[in-house]
């Protein structure tokens, strides 16, 4: 898990292919587990676009073993790694795993297999009682497209 600390700055998962689970957690309720973890989507053709708010600490987990393919996006312009992101093995109480770390293997699977099973709050309506995370159907963004104002050339 992550959080990116500089104002403003937000991220957006876009599917491609596979299906992935995000997860926004409590960042005050430290867990070496993913019980922390707030809401989480599932990144799918159901629901292709995911908004991360600014702050939100979070983090992404391929649930398909044939491989699978995101996009992300966020604000810039870019600061480098240590002005974009905080991860939560940096804290002074850390509650997850340096994914770098090779002597940590057997807990990072363990850790993974956690993301990939959180459940945080999956709201019936997609747009209903997220506030972390901002998920959008394929026919909500369709329909976005159809009340944009028209382009002219």
């Amino acid at each position: 898990p992550h959080m990116h600390p500089e104002r403003g700055k937000w991220e957006v998962f876009v599917y491609v292919d596979g299906e992935f689970n995000i997860i926004a957690f409590d960042g005050e309720a430290p867990s070496p587990d993913a019980s922390n973890a707030l809401e989480t989507v599932r990144l799918s053709p159901e629901a292709p676009v995911v908004f991360v708010s600014e702050g939100c600490w979070h983090a992404i987990a391929a649930l398909d073993d044939g491989g699978a393919v995101e996009f992300e996006f966020k604000p810039g312009p870019y600061g480098g790694v240590a002005a974009d992101k905080v991860f939560s093995h940096q804290l002074a109480r850390p509650w997850a795993y340096d994914e770098a770390d090779a002597s940590r293997g057997a807990a990072m699977a363990q850790y993974t297999t956690h993301l990939e099973r959180a459940v945080g709050n999956n709201a019936s309506s997609l747009a209903d009682a997220y506030k972390l995370l901002r998920p959008y159907s394929r026919s909500e963004l369709l329909g976005l497209l159809d009340d944009a104002p028209a382009r002219t050339p």
